[in-house]
Formats: C-alpha cells, structure tokens, sequence
C-alpha cells in the first residue's frame, strides 16, 4: 500500500516538473526587453590632446531579443568590450552614444537588438597637449662613512628629459625629480640607474637615467700667505688694504692632495660697493672656483681698506 503511495507521489512530481519546462520552454519563446550593462573600449584617441577625466567604463543597453537569448547573455558574462571609436566623433567633449548604435549592434549577435541605449552621451574633459623640456633633478640619501664625500655632483645622463601632457600642468613644471635613491660607497666611481618619478598625468621620454659620481675620502688643508688681489674699483683713488695676505682652509681628495697648486688659490677683496661702505672694511672671497674642495674658510674675512685720492 504504501508502495503505491510513492508511486503516484513520484509520477505527479514528474508531471509537475514536465509541466514547469513546458510552460519555461513557452515563456522563454516569447519577445523581452532588458537593460544589460557592457564594459567599453574607447580607441583612435585624438594625438593632440591630454585627458583629464577618466571616461565611464560601462554603457548601459536596452535590448530585445527571445527570452532564451536573454538568459544566455546573462549566463555569459564578462562580455567582450564595446569599442567606441573616437575618430568618428568631433567633440569628444560630448559624445552622442546614438551614433555608435549602429557599430554595437555589429558587434553583437544577429539575434539581438538594440532597443536603447543610457547615457546618451558620453563626456570626457580633455585640453590640449603641451610638451616642455626640462632639467633633471637628482633626489637621493648619502650613505658614506665618515671622512668620505663626493667629488664633484652626481652626473645625470641625460640631465633633463622632455615632459608631454596637459598644458595647464606642463607649464607649472620647471624641473622633474628622480625616484629617491641611496648613494653608497661600494666602489671609488657610483654609476647606475635610477627611475624617474611616474605620473599618471605626465609622460616623460624617459622611464630612467644614468647616476655616475666619483667617491674619495677627504682631507683637510691649511694654505699660508697667500696674497689678497685687489680688482680694480670704481674708487677713485689707490686702495690699500691691511693686511694683504691671508690663509684659506678647505677639504680636498685624498688622491689630489699631492698634485695640489696652491697657485692656483686666488684670494680677492670685494669692492663692488665701497663707494657706500662705512666702517672700513672689504670682504675677503677665494676668487677660484674648484668643484673639487669643500668646506672652505677664508682668514681674514674682512680687510681694511684706506682710499687714498
């Protein structure tokens, strides 16, 4: 008996069941509409132009089709991209999604139909690109032991780079930094590369540069009675000045120490204004220039002067 029982219970879910795909098989036959959202590639960008504002991603459409196919286009996704291309447009400012309609439905299958489409435009704020030239600026840590330094500035190859991007930004840049780097001493000459600072809004000609700088230790060196030049001066009259010697102190290489001229160390008064000094005295610069000493004290740092007319 209660065989039976279980019999028509599993012969009445069949039925059922039969049933429920007969009617699905018939509903999905029918004629739907529905709002399916697809992702969008946006190609043949303009050259001359820079974006500023991200364009949107999706697109939203309105499409009709047998229920059946519905169902499968949801089943599917990701879907493949829609292209959006620029080229066909005069304003990318506002682009009226109208007028790819007939490009999207090309894309996609024969069996569906584009009924809608949301936005209808699209807008992407863009300027006009600017390219600049300017010069690099190194940004590093220096990890030297004590009594060691550079000699001479780390070398930059190239030493600027050509920046492209929105005018309005590219005129407010006048010098592009590295990536921070940390300069050790592994060897008497540091040469590598470094990356430069990456924008998403500025392209650079170049993703990095060659570092090269030469490392010694360094040595301090007094030199004694070196006479104190006096330029010519809107004085006057002759210019005297007391003392007239002095001693200049400074850091030098450890490998140069030996071959040093001293003679090659010009001390100097500085009279450009005398006319309008009041207390007598002139100060006292190291005329030469040498990339290669450091921390340089001049004595005396100031003269006096008489002017005798």
């Amino acid at each position: 008996m209660q065989t039976s029982k279980n019999k028509r219970s599993l012969v009445l879910a069949i039925c059922f069941a039969l049933a429920g795909l007969f009617w699905l098989l018939l509903n999905l036959s029918s004629n739907y509409e529905d709002n399916v959202k697809f992702p969008v590639e946006y190609v043949n960008w303009p050259e001359d132009i820079e974006i500023i504002s991200t364009p949107p991603p999706f697109i939203t459409l309105r499409i009709a089709s047998k229920g059946w196919n519905l169902l499968i286009l949801h089943l599917t996704k990701p879907f493949e991209s829609l292209t959006i291309d620029l080229s066909k447009t005069e304003n990318i400012d506002r682009i009226p999604l109208q007028n790819y309609l007939t490009d999207f439905n090309e894309e996609l299958d024969a069996k569906y139909s584009i009924v809608g489409i949301s936005p209808a435009f699209v807008s992407i704020e863009s300027e006009l690109s600017r390219r600049k030239l300017v010069p690099l600026k190194l940004s590093f840590i220096k990890d030297l032991p004590d009594k060691f330094d550079f000699v001479g500035d780390p070398i930059l190859t190239p030493d600027s780079i050509l920046l492209t991007g929105p005018g309005n930004l590219i005129d407010t840049i006048y010098f592009w930094k590295t990536e921070k780097t940390r300069i050790e001493k592994r060897e008497n000459i540091v040469s590598k590369r470094i990356l430069l600072k990456a924008s998403d809004k500025i392209r650079t000609s170049e993703e990095s540069v060659l570092m090269s700088v030469s490392i010694s230790s360094y040595e301090k060196v007094t030199i004694d009675n070196l006479a104190i030049e006096i330029p010519e001066c809107q004085s006057g009259g002759d210019l005297m000045i007391f003392p007239n010697n002095g001693s200049v102190s400074f850091s030098i290489p450890s490998e140069m120490k030996s071959s040093f001229n001293s003679s090659d160390l010009i001390l100097q008064v500085n009279c450009d204004d005398i006319a309008d000094i009041k207390d007598n005295y002139l100060q006292v610069n190291l005329k030469t220039e040498l990339n290669f000493i450091k921390d340089v004290t001049v004595s005396p740092d100031f003269v006096e002067f008489k002017l005798y007319k």
